[in-house]
């Protein structure tokens, strides 16, 4: 298993790379080192485009979903739902739609959607039910079906008195 670290300079080398096939944020980069005051919400960092300090992340659904994969599926991210992935991203990363990325790729992760946890209110305690006051005052009756077929029979008609 590589260290986080080296994890970090691979993701980082493949947002710089990720910056030179992109022309419009050559441009962009471009435009930035001639005037220092033109985009006043993005910086040049060593280099690196920043946004209120968090790297610039290209339009590249490759890129994006191995950072995604990065802080979400990895024992590092440890599949902790949309929220906390987005918290984590949003610390070092800014692209525009991130938050419905990060939705996206959570709804579509089979892990998370298979462990999911019931939000349901809990039920509470059972009700007895009344007793009745004579046979045959309070009748129910159930079929059970789907059963292995025995004696030709696949249903089993229940009655309770």
């Amino acid at each position: 298993m590589m260290a986080i670290s080296t994890i970090q300079s691979y993701l980082f080398d493949l947002i710089e790379r990720a910056w030179t096939t992109e022309p419009a944020l050559q441009h962009f980069i471009h435009q930035k080192q001639q005037n220092a005051n033109s985009f006043p919400k993005y910086q040049l960092i060593n280099g690196q485009l920043r946004r209120k300090e968090k790297l610039v992340v290209v339009a590249n659904t490759s890129l994006r979903a191995k950072l995604l994969h990065w802080v979400h599926s990895s024992p590092l991210g440890g599949h902790s739902g949309r929220d906390a992935t987005l918290k984590r991203l949003k610390q070092i990363f800014y692209w525009k739609g991130m938050n419905k990325d990060i939705q996206h790729f959570v709804r579509q992760c089979t892990v998370c959607q298979a462990c999911k946890y019931d939000t349901s209110l809990q039920p509470g305690l059972l009700q007895p039910l009344p007793l009745p006051e004579d046979v045959w005052v309070d009748i129910s009756m159930d079929f059970i079906e789907g059963l292995p077929k025995s004696q030709g029979k696949e249903v089993i008609w229940v009655v309770v008195d």
